[in-house]
């Protein structure tokens, strides 16, 4: 990543198990994942520059849940909430979709209309029923 000079990466199916954080170079990995007992699927994380760290990040990125994790970056006119999803495949069951949707829509339900908003991460083509995010106020 150094060379493309990126400042923040999401990543999805980082396999890693728990809660943590890595420090390499000029970066640090942030993950969130399934319990270290269980089988390593799964996780999802941020990669950020250290720089971008010490300078904009208002929290360390805060663990949801395997497939969730968010991270508030202070920028001049407004706090950005960007959150890395990797959500459950097609053919899950509708319990872990539902799940999954359900977290992330309490999740967006709390940010201010008037902070800025980045979901990235891997959606599975996912398929979404109409009334499963509340897109309304943004």
């Amino acid at each position: 990543m150094c060379f493309l000079t990126l400042d923040i990466v999401t990543l999805q199916e980082t396999r890693f198990a728990g809660t943590g954080s890595i420090s390499e170079q000029n970066y640090i990995f942030f993950w969130t994942g399934k319990a270290e007992e269980e089988h390593h699927i799964h996780g999802v994380g941020f990669a950020v520059t250290k720089k971008l760290l010490r300078e904009h990040v208002v929290d360390t990125p805060v663990s949801i849940s395997k497939r969730i994790i968010t991270l508030k970056i202070n920028c001049a006119d407004a706090l950005v909430h960007l959150i890395s999803v990797y959500a459950p495949t097609l053919p899950s069951e509708d319990h872990v979709k539902d799940e999954f949707y359900d977290c992330l829509n309490e999740i967006l339900s709390r940010i201010p209309a008037s902070d800025h908003l980045l979901v990235l991460g891997d959606f599975n083509a996912s398929r979404c029923k109409p009334y499963r995010l509340a897109w309304h106020h943004w």
